[in-house]
């Protein structure tokens, strides 16, 4: 009897409850305002997170690109016309009679490009240098406010075409000069004089843009004189920007779709603003702005030059609207380049057209290259720069940071998440295979 008691009333080590220290109310209010603080900072700085990340900002990154593959871009040669001497304004009249063959004001120009493209590079019977419009049909442009008319080479605007169609090696482009890099050479031989104009005072304009563009003035240009001979390098600047939902947005132009007349293919934001601006000038005031490069594609029989007269029905707030439209996104991938021009006097220079060759200039070779005019348009030995767009915020970073977020501000990690179910796994794994041993009872008990 005295032995059940004492063991009744041995104390039970295991059972530690009664070691457990009872809280104060005032301690399990503070504790209670404490988390509630952190859960409210968690909160916010939470919010501000998702905020952030959906609002799908990008982040810019920087490249430069050395490639032995280049590809062409567009070359505009841009003339004056004197178009105001007309007296109607009609843009078949202007067309015609600025770009009309054979007459003695008119202008001819050789272009030639100096090695196959990748596309032809294959075939051995094609020979170098190839003729400018074999790559690509020449865009006849008008801009008449600048009284300019414009041949572009190698534009992509008129169908549609690959850009290997494009591309050539630079450690394969040799001119004739011995000189690497060399992609394209254009000859201009200027009219006859004309209204008492010397050959000084004639110019022409020398763009270099992306091909799926008309040539735009507001660009870095280069003046062309008779007399001279250019040599002009080129670097390309490239910016790839994210399709929506990512800032700022863009819009992979399709090459293969046409504008609402279906004239020609709008393959950029300003040719799809352009052509809104058009839209709106003939909606209401039944001509073509005289600002704008017109498509020699995109004119119809009726059409003429608002000239002068200002359209009054249409407001600048009307043309601005085409900026905003929705499906007039920047483009995705959208070139610009750098180019600086090196001048030279014919009568004094080695001249690198293919009319003179490696021969000692003559006196009657030296008159006529007062009227002509040599360009050479190389690939500059800097490298393209690349401006890619990319997300600021990766799916997995944002992951990774709401939950240090919570491991900072609710002592939340992911020990304390994944240790209750990794216990309760290897407790089940123990009984299932780790069955205790049996334990054995003497025969004899030693202690009795």
């Amino acid at each position: 009897m005295s032995k059940q008691q004492d063991v009744e009333q041995t104390p039970d080590l295991t059972d530690l409850s009664r070691f457990k220290r009872k809280r104060s109310p005032c301690a399990e209010f503070v504790r209670g305002l404490v988390f509630i603080f952190c859960g409210f900072l968690f909160a916010c700085q939470t919010t501000l997170l998702v905020s952030h990340y959906f609002s799908y900002p990008t982040t810019i990154v920087t490249k430069l690109n050395r490639t032995n593959i280049v590809t062409i871009p567009a070359i505009s040669l841009c003339f004056p016309f004197d178009g105001h001497n007309l007296q109607a304004l009609n843009a078949n009249e202007l067309f015609k009679k600025n770009f009309v063959e054979g007459i003695k004001s008119s202008i001819s120009i050789k272009c030639r490009l100096l090695m196959p493209t990748l596309t032809k590079n294959s075939f051995r019977e094609t020979r170098s240098p190839i003729h400018c419009a074999d790559v690509s049909p020449v865009v006849q442009s008008i801009n008449y406010g600048q009284s300019q008319k414009c041949f572009t080479y190698f534009s992509r605007m008129s169908r549609t075409m690959e850009e290997s169609e494009f591309q050539v090696r630079k450690d394969q482009t040799q001119s004739i000069h011995g000189a690497f890099g060399d992609l394209v050479s254009i000859e201009i031989d200027f009219p006859e004089s004309v209204n008492d104009q010397f050959y000084e005072d004639r110019e022409a304009t020398l763009i270099i843009h992306q091909a799926n563009e008309l040539p735009n003035f507001n660009q870095k240009l280069s003046k062309i004189k008779p007399g001279q001979d250019y040599i002009i390098s080129f670097s390309k600047i490239t910016e790839k920007r994210m399709q929506p939902p990512f800032r700022p947005g863009c819009k992979a132009y399709n090459s293969r779709v046409r504008d609402a007349e279906s004239k020609y293919y709008i393959s950029s934001r300003r040719e799809c603003v352009n052509s809104c601006i058009i839209r709106l000038y003939r909606e209401y005031c039944q001509c073509l702005p005289s600002n704008l490069n017109i498509h020699r594609d995109l004119i119809y029989s009726s059409d003429a030059f608002c000239g002068e007269v200002q359209c009054s029905s249409l407001s600048d707030e009307d043309t601005e609207k085409c900026r905003r439209l929705s499906r007039c996104y920047p483009s995705c991938v959208e070139d610009s380049y750098e180019f600086i021009t090196e001048a030279s006097s014919s009568a004094t220079a080695p001249n690198y057209g293919p009319n003179f060759g490696n021969r000692k200039p003559g006196l009657s070779d030296i008159a006529n290259a007062l009227t002509k005019t040599y360009i050479i348009v190389r690939k500059s030995s800097m490298p393209d720069v690349l401006y890619e767009h990319q997300p600021h915020l990766e799916y997995i970073e944002f992951v990774f940071q709401v939950l240090t977020l919570a491991c900072v501000w609710l002592g939340i990690s992911v020990f304390a998440l994944i240790w209750k179910p990794l216990y309760l796994i290897g407790k089940l794994f123990n009984k299932l295979w780790c069955w205790p041993k049996k334990q054995t009872v003497p025969m004899i008990d030693i202690m009795s």
